[in-house]
């Protein structure tokens, strides 16, 4: 599942492999429960989610025919979702993260290497420099405007190379 922070709560939002799920559910650990969320407007599984200036980036996934492109937002002020401009192609397991106020999708399904950047301002995506090696299911986090690609798998073995690129 997708999974993010909104206001001290757990979003787990869309599937996984097995499971192609609209729902969305969110996690209050100051009372220990969950409740359902604003559900999404197509079944989704294997996306990825961030949060930014108080609202929350669902990216890609895979609909249970085809790997997706799009991007949902939710913003708390409307308590909906509303679709934003799309990657240039649909992408799934993958990993997305956060640098300087923008979104990075990274690799993906089919052993992809080629990453690509969101300007929520601007409402807009550019390529980025690519991978040196094709990554399925990499884990990817930023520190202080650099962002690090970690492990994953290239189709053939699981990796256990890191990857930097300095914005």
């Amino acid at each position: 599942i997708a999974s993010t922070v909104l206001n001290g709560k757990i979003w787990a939002i869309g599937g996984s492999s097995a499971s192609i799920l609209s729902s969305v559910e969110i996690y209050d650990p100051q009372t220990n429960s969950w409740s359902p969320g604003p559900a999404l407007p197509i079944p989704i599984k294997n996306a990825s989610a961030e949060t930014i200036d108080g609202k929350i980036y669902l990216i890609g996934g895979h609909d249970g025919t085809q790997p997706l492109n799009k991007v949902i937002v939710h913003d708390p002020a409307t308590n909906g979702w509303i679709e934003k401009a799309s990657m240039s192609a649909g992408r799934h397991l993958f990993q997305t993260t956060t640098v300087d106020g923008k979104i990075l999708a990274v690799g993906g399904a089919g052993n992809r290497n080629d990453v690509e950047t969101y300007d929520p301002v601007a409402n807009q995506w550019t390529s980025m420099p690519n991978l040196n090696v094709g990554r399925i299911s990499p884990s990817t986090w930023s520190v202080r405007g650099i962002t690090y690609v970690a492990g994953g798998y290239n189709g053939g073995s699981w990796l256990n190379s890191v990857e930097r690129f300095d914005s």
